[in-house]
């Protein structure tokens, strides 16, 4: 997915590329809406179609009045159906992400943020759901959407933290107003990985722009050298040749040289 960052509402995280799928822990219910409420603002004034999946322990009718009081001109993006508040019962581990996330786009929003919490889970269900995160985690790359889960920790165990963990990219814990955010290894290996990529790439670039100006000057002399010998007919055949060899050559020097131009493009991007 493309690497163009959106605001997450969250001051811990700052701005996240689309395809961000992060987890929050929290103790209570003021926990729990403290780091929902930014996240959701950030994406209704982003253009973003937002979704909440509520639980047992915050219900539908609960959460809207938040919303309403907490989020200025709530009632304009509800009407325009930019926001929708459900029940975990309606779309709980549904599989169809990537098209609602594309009618979204259709309806002219820019992607979509999804807000979860599983306080409803039980045990039982509880292998299969961290199964669906993990698909979740993985078809996430793919769309312009942005999925927080939160988990309340009083109903976690240590394995429990640990299993939940591992299926997100990093993790956030909220108790009592104090927050600290902790990346998993996979998700730290893959950043590390595409910086040195990128470090990589930009190596080449300026290995190319090196190349392609040591050429053009050969390519200059024997430019010259052939040109002293154009009105002489003994060399006519010869000089015809090494013409279109040079003409060939310089083709592929101004695409090498096309080449590094977008790789000092790219750096600035980066930097």
């Amino acid at each position: 997915m493309g690497s163009k960052l959106r605001r997450s509402g969250i001051d811990i995280i700052g701005d996240i590329p689309w395809g961000s799928h992060f987890c929050s822990f929290y103790q209570t219910e003021r926990d729990l809406l403290d780091m929902l409420i930014p996240f959701i603002r950030a994406g209704l004034e982003s253009n973003e179609l937002c979704l909440w999946v509520v639980s047992d322990s915050l219900c539908e009718e609960e959460a809207k009045e938040v919303v309403n009081s907490t989020i200025p001109n709530f009632d304009c993006y509800q009407e325009k159906g930019q926001i929708e508040i459900v029940p975990y019962s309606g779309w709980c581990c549904r599989n169809d992400w990537i098209q609602v996330v594309e009618n979204g786009i259709s309806r002219g929003f820019c992607g979509m943020r999804v807000a979860g919490s599983t306080v409803w889970m039980e045990e039982r269900a509880q292998v299969s759901f961290m199964e669906y995160e993990r698909v979740i985690n993985n078809m996430i790359d793919q769309v312009q959407m942005l999925a927080l889960c939160t988990f309340a920790l009083p109903y976690c165990m240590a394995c429990d933290v640990i299993d939940m963990m591992s299926s997100h990219h990093f993790a956030l814990f909220n108790r009592e107003g104090k927050r600290e955010i902790i990346e998993t290894s996979q998700h730290r290996k893959a950043e590390q990985a595409l910086r040195d990529s990128e470090e990589k790439f930009c190596a080449i670039g300026k290995l190319a722009s090196g190349m392609a100006h040591e050429i053009n000057n050969q390519m200059t002399v024997i430019q010259a050298c052939l040109d002293l010998y154009e009105r002489d007919n003994t060399f006519g055949l010869a000089c015809s040749r090494i013409q279109q060899a040079v003409e060939r050559t310089s083709k592929l020097n101004r695409q090498l040289m096309l080449y590094s131009r977008f790789e000092d493009v790219f750096d600035e991007q980066i930097l």
